[in-house]
């Protein structure tokens, strides 16, 4: 769906804007932002500019307003030569209104807001104001003081509403102007690439996996797609970043066009000259054609895909009385998987899990017992994962995920049986998603983080069961560059058509302590069908020699004894 008068078409140009003291001339604010041409399609209409931002503003800014310069420049107007000198040419612009972006009693206020409360920071990390204040962000809008229009390279671009379902995770780039307060020049129209990895459900932000720099807000946020097309489909402009108190990881916020177009209305009428309608048209809905729906991965539904639609949250009270939660996934009509350690406290059970299926609606088991509500493969000691058992589910007609070529269940056990590999074909650089309740858990907006990559490796043992041939290799380890955060343990790592491939477990670490949410490690499908198979089958049998290596595979230590070879006899 697109905003889009059908009078007029729009073009656009990613900009640098500074914010001057007019007084002492110094440099106050650094932005990215949006150059916006309105041309009729009645040619004896004159065409419209239009400058737009968003920038954090303190109490003390807005009430000097008057002293505030603003200027752009683009890549357009780098390197002219002026006098036989190299340079950067910057346009003044008519400062329209600063238009804060938060009533606090309205979205997205109250998203954002559950998740500073629940320890994250939000920052836009520009130079003077590092510790922003969520409600201090406004919406610049500004128009040139002289016609650029002749001047710029432009394309045409179409506004995303968010009453179109967006595929998630989508890929997107990023058009703006990091590190632009000191060097405009180099940085000036960056382009960076990552996906969409959460939809608020009220349509008026996007968390995405980008890496955010300073001095990107106001950044212009577009689908990507390799094919060239006639118009640039933009989600939105880049608002901040949300970071987690503990470090354990960070999400770039943008601002969808469906928020910043509700507080335009009287700028396209007073200040574009677009009559009630046209500018009305700008928030109507309409569906993309079915080329760019496919193009574009959008729907006009927003129904939840087959990964969404197994996944379950899992929060837990521990012996302590402390909470947590983690990620889990419908495996069977009345079975969960998970990890071990997510319902475990040391080598006890926990004292209270509530699974959660849908928003405010939860199953609850107070004081858990294995065998009955628990069920733990491999004698609780090889693999990091366990089942629970919550009957319950099969009232509510929540489907299983489906199993990554696997016919079924049925048909893996019978290999098993048999003692043969189950030929599971996990194919390097081949698409993966991750799906888990990572970061932060909001019960009342069920929604979990997904996020696209690749399989990078598998790592395959011999020898781990003694009820097997010696030969016998079994996949036991993933490594994907689908994004794994804190709480997303027990969360499913699925194909590109969201089969299962595995369970996610834990992410990398660095020596210094840094966490590498890129690289995800995850229990294979073999190793949970061969637990389920433990479980209700037959026991499998193993040995302390095994037990070590999986643990050594999983702590990423190296498996085998270098052997060098010196000379080669022929």
């Amino acid at each position: 769906m697109t905003f889009s008068g059908s009078n007029f078409e729009y073009y656009y140009v990613p900009i640098t804007i500074r914010i001057l003291n007019s007084t002492t001339r110094n440099k106050i604010f650094g932005l990215s932002g949006i150059y916006l041409y309105v041309k009729p399609l009645d040619p004896k209409q004159a065409p419209k500019e239009l400058i737009l931002s968003l920038i954090s503003l303190p109490d003390e800014y807005m009430s000097i307003q008057t002293k505030l310069e603003i200027f752009f420049t683009t890549k357009e107007l780098i390197n002219n030569q002026v006098s036989g000198k190299e340079n950067i040419q910057w346009i003044q612009c008519k400062l329209i209104k600063f238009q804060k972006l938060i009533d606090p009693d309205v979205p997205p206020s109250s998203d954002i807001d559950h998740l500073i409360s629940n320890g994250f920071e939000f920052q836009t990390s520009n130079e003077n104001n590092k510790n922003n204040n969520v409600k201090d962000t406004c919406l610049l809008v500004s128009k040139p003081k002289f016609s650029m229009f002749n001047n710029l390279l432009d394309r045409k671009i179409k506004f995303l509403s968010s009453k179109m379902k967006i595929e998630i995770p989508s890929k997107i780039r990023i058009e703006s102007s990091p590190f632009n307060i000191s060097n405009v020049s180099v940085f000036n129209n960056f382009n960076s690439i990552g996906h969409l990895n959460y939809e608020s459900l009220d349509g008026s932000y996007y968390l995405s996996d980008s890496k955010y720099l300073d001095n990107m807000i106001g950044g212009v946020v577009t689908l990507q797609n390799d094919e060239k097309m006639d118009h640039i489909y933009s989600l939105g402009l880049v608002w901040g970043n949300i970071v987690k108190g503990n470090g354990q990881g960070e999400l770039l916020v943008v601002l969808s066009w469906s928020y910043i177009m509700r507080l335009l209305t009287d700028v396209f009428v007073n200040e574009l000259g677009l009559n009630k309608d046209d500018a009305d048209q700008l928030l109507t809905s309409k569906c993309c054609s079915s080329q760019e729906q496919s193009k574009f991965k959008v729907q006009p539904t927003k129904k939840l895909s087959s990964g969404l639609a197994s996944a379950v949250g899992i929060t837990i009270t521990n012996l302590d009385g402390l909470s947590y939660w983690g990620s889990g996934v419908l495996f069977m009509n009345d079975l969960i998987l998970t990890n071990r350690h997510v319902i475990m406290s040391g080598d006890k059970l926990t004292n209270e899990i509530n699974i959660w299926i849908n928003e405010g609606r939860s199953i609850r088991i107070i004081k858990p017992e294995i065998g009955k509500d628990v069920f733990i493969p491999f004698n609780n000691q090889l693999f990091d994962i366990c089942f629970i058992r919550v009957p319950q589910i099969k009232k509510l007609s929540k489907k299983p995920i489906t199993l990554y070529d696997v016919n079924s269940i049925d048909s893996a056990i019978f290999k098993i049986q048999e003692r043969k590999n189950l030929e599971i074909n996990y194919f390097d650089n081949s698409i993966t998603k991750s799906i888990g309740y990572g970061l932060f858990f909001n019960r009342k907006r069920l929604t979990p983080l997904k996020s696209v990559g690749g399989l990078s490796t598998t790592i395959k043992l011999s020898s781990l069961f003694k009820n097997f041939p010696m030969d016998h290799q079994i996949p036991s380890l993933i490594i994907s560059s689908s994004s794994c955060w804190s709480g997303s343990s027990g969360g499913a790592l699925v194909s590109e058509n969201e089969e299962l491939i595995g369970v996610m477990v834990s992410n990398g670490r660095l020596s210094n302590g840094e966490t590498l949410n890129m690289l995800n490690l995850v229990i294979p499908l073999d190793i949970i069908l061969l637990g389920y198979y433990d479980l209700f089958y037959e026991k499998l049998e193993f040995d302390d020699e095994s037990i070590v290596k999986v643990n050594n595979l999983y702590q990423l230590k190296e498996l085998y004894n270098d052997l060098f070879i010196e000379s080669v006899k022929l």
